[in-house]
């Protein structure tokens, strides 16, 4: 997401922040894995102009500079002591929204870990970012440059999506080790016949745990929201980001020292903007 003001992009790769992919891994930008990780710290780097010569820089872990291959785009950014106001985008999106003093979505405070999806063409917002920056990261299975702001744009407005939901998943979901709990799973958002939902799992130190194949879903999201797992060989601490496409099956992950709570984002199996228009292409015959 932009600031208001129709903002302009322009890509700026910082030194030294850039994932390397080997010339064998661009063909093959996966590597044979069902999931593909992505590091906070590993995510390409990119300055964002708005308003002229302002900008904040983002996190490319998926699409855009980040050398990694797949259709999907998944970014992190900060923001801090603005206002996003009330937008759609032409793409169904996840949001993963990490609060602190100040954050603001519809009037309300948002919690530590808030997590929100749109259809594409459902406006959302304002969202507001204090003193203390509000941490956004935003997921998508297709890629988009486009943010419309209402009223402005409204002639851009195709249709009125239909979902438009979040919920604060900091506040659910916690494993209760005490109670000789290892691993919780919850639903976030129920499964749609259509693909969409949304689960968190947590799981106590140690502890291996099956990632749901993303089959019925049009690709899915992993992101640790707290904690870290190991995957293949690798750790993968606080905001990492994974991707598996839709013929992915299940994977396998293990909790770190400190356990360890992950979202799991899965989206239509058919984006709902393809959906919406095809049934008024078949209407209007």
């Amino acid at each position: 997401m932009v600031a208001a003001g129709r903002a302009k992009l322009q890509t700026v790769l910082a030194a030294g922040h850039i994932a390397l992919w080997s010339a064998a891994l661009r063909d093959d930008w996966r590597g044979g894995m069902a999931l593909v990780m992505v590091r906070r710290d590993d995510a390409a780097q990119r300055r964002f102009y708005y308003d002229g010569d302002r900008y904040r820089t983002t996190r490319d872990y998926f699409g855009r500079s980040s050398g990694n291959g797949s259709g999907a785009e998944a970014f992190a950014l900060e923001v801090e002591n603005r206002t996003l106001g009330a937008h759609f985008h032409p793409v169904d999106q996840f949001q993963v929204l990490i609060g602190d003093e100040g954050s603001i979505y519809q009037r309300h405070a948002i919690s530590p870990l808030t997590l929100h999806f749109a259809d594409a063409f459902s406006t959302y917002g304002p969202i507001i970012g204090g003193p203390r920056p509000l941490q956004l990261l935003t997921l998508r299975a297709e890629a988009t440059d486009e943010t419309n702001y209402m009223p402005e744009d409204r002639d851009q407005l195709l249709y009125r999506g239909q979902r438009n939901v979040h919920v604060d998943a900091s506040a659910i979901g916690a494993v209760e080790p005490g109670a000789g709990e290892t691993i919780r799973t919850t639903q976030l958002f129920d499964d749609h016949e259509d693909g969409f939902g949304a689960r968190k799992i947590s799981s106590a130190a140690g502890v291996a745990f099956e990632v749901p194949s993303a089959a019925g879903s049009g690709g899915q999201y992993i992101v640790v929201a707290r904690g870290s797992v190991t995957y293949a060989g690798g750790d993968y601490g606080d905001r990492t980001v994974g991707w598996m496409d839709s013929t992915d099956g299940p994977v396998e992950l293990v909790a770190g020292g400190n356990g360890c709570e992950i979202l799991v984002c899965r989206f239509p199996v058919t984006p709902t903007r393809n959906v919406r228009l095809g049934d008024a292409a078949t209407s209007a015959h």
